[in-house]
């Protein structure tokens, strides 16, 4: 690859999810813990035998396979590490390099199956888009990697500490201008550019200028694939550690809700309508990344349109052809001082004519946080008589506790914020 080229690499950092409780029983002191997970999460060409890491099996594996004198591309599509159509030790021999983390040439797919390649490890990076690629740098331990951001959803200083500070490179939060990154290139090495976006991007002011763009997809899906951008993206900047732990925590959070709420059958299931607020209030249709969020939390949507959001204001008759049990809202408004009444009159009072909000079930959810918590509160809201009524709280305070070493210990997510509002909070 040219060095000239850099990398947006897109994370939505949607997030993935399990449950916490596994988590909790397990705790940080295990070292023996081990994902059994081989559905190839670590999209890494190298990744012989699809589990989350890259390490002696794999190359156990890749021998196996040289030995049969058969590769089965289908069971092992990341075998091939060198990309040369064939599997021999010139694959073994990169796999070892890459376990010894040594400069080189990396493959790897992106979120849309396609082949990319990246020179490794990736070090300084800027940073635009939603709020879940902050979430997703700060959860594998990058934000001191980040040299510059677009402005609006990285400015949360509680959440983010110093890069909420760091150089801009956009007037806006999902796009961004070659002309302040090319300044910000003057003054610092710059890696990899990493957006939000969830499919690959041509910006052609970019790829005249010799920079390879890339997006890893992850941002329309349910929470489990986002554990693939996060794996991904954490051996690339050689944060696999931190990056696994992550991932190990939002994979409990999610392997809690299944165990609880799996078996119900389709009658049993709470059924819900998740609407957004950005910039105005829309619901999500099936497929929608809130809709996938909400289903993952074990909810049963009743939107019936396809998978893009339908615009809702105070009054609208066409809503009242649904009746959902549950009705949540997210909005993403940061760590910091909030007043919750107003959130609740902006997100919450507009739905007063259903019959949820009579009945106190609709709810607000702050969308700064990461999507595996926002699914333990869905959960809480949704099935109370499975989940404790603090089982959001514990999930979301074991966060701040373990992935955010400025507020561990100093911040209660009870007292120090407002992320999640339920009718008796507040003045109907």
């Amino acid at each position: 690859m040219n060095t000239k080229q850099l990398v947006v690499i897109s994370v939505v950092v949607l997030v993935i999810v399990a449950g916490v409780g596994v988590f909790f029983l397990l705790g940080d002191g295990n070292d023996h813990y081990r994902s059994k997970d081989t559905t190839g999460r670590l999209m890494i060409h190298g990744n012989a035998n699809n589990d989350d890491y890259l390490d002696k099996e794999d190359i156990d594996t890749l021998q196996s396979i040289i030995d049969e004198g058969f590769w089965g591309k289908e069971k092992y599509p990341f075998a091939d590490a060198n990309q040369d159509g064939v599997i021999d030790q010139k694959d073994i021999d990169m796999v070892r390099k890459m376990i010894n983390h040594e400069s080189m040439t990396v493959f790897f797919n992106d979120g849309s199956g396609n082949l990319q390649s990246i020179k490794y490890p990736i070090g300084n990076v800027v940073a635009y888009g939603v709020v879940d690629v902050y979430i997703a740098l700060l959860c594998i331990g990058g934000i001191d990697r980040v040299v510059g951001v677009a402005p609006t959803y990285s400015n949360d200083p509680v959440l983010f500490g110093e890069m909420a500070y760091k150089p801009k490179i956009s007037s806006a939060a999902t796009t961004i201008q070659i002309e302040l990154f090319s300044e910000l290139t003057k003054s610092v090495k710059v890696d990899a550019i990493i957006s939000s976006g969830h499919d690959s991007v041509v910006n052609p002011q970019f790829s005249e200028a010799g920079y390879q763009i890339l997006g890893f997809g992850l941002g329309m899906s349910d929470g489990r694939i986002y554990s693939c951008g996060l794996l991904t993206l954490g051996y690339l900047m050689n944060l696999e550690e931190p990056s696994q732990k992550f991932v190990r925590f939002a994979d409990s959070i999610l392997d809690t809700i299944e165990e609880k709420t799996g078996s119900l059958s389709d009658s049993e299931r709470v059924t819900i309508l998740a609407a957004l607020n950005g910039g105005g209030l829309n619901v999500s249709g099936p497929g929608h990344v809130d809709s996938n969020v909400a289903v993952g939390a074990g909810g049963k949507n009743l939107a019936d349109w396809g998978a893009f959001v339908k615009p809702f204001i105070k009054g609208d008759e066409w809503i009242y052809n649904y009746n959902p049990q549950v009705i949540t809202v997210r909005q993403a408004l940061g760590y910091g001082e909030l007043n919750m009444q107003t959130i609740w009159d902006n997100n919450c009072k507009p739905f007063s004519g259903m019959n949820a909000y009579g009945e106190g079930k609709v709810y607000y959810i702050n969308g700064t946080m990461p999507t595996c918590i926002r699914m333990a509160y869905m959960a809480t809201a949704y099935y109370p008589d499975l989940f404790d009524a603090d089982y959001g709280v514990k999930c979301h305070q074991q966060f701040i506790d373990d992935f955010v070493p400025h507020l561990s210990g100093k911040f209660d997510v009870t007292k120090d914020g407002v992320f999640f509002i339920t009718s008796d909070m507040v003045n109907t």
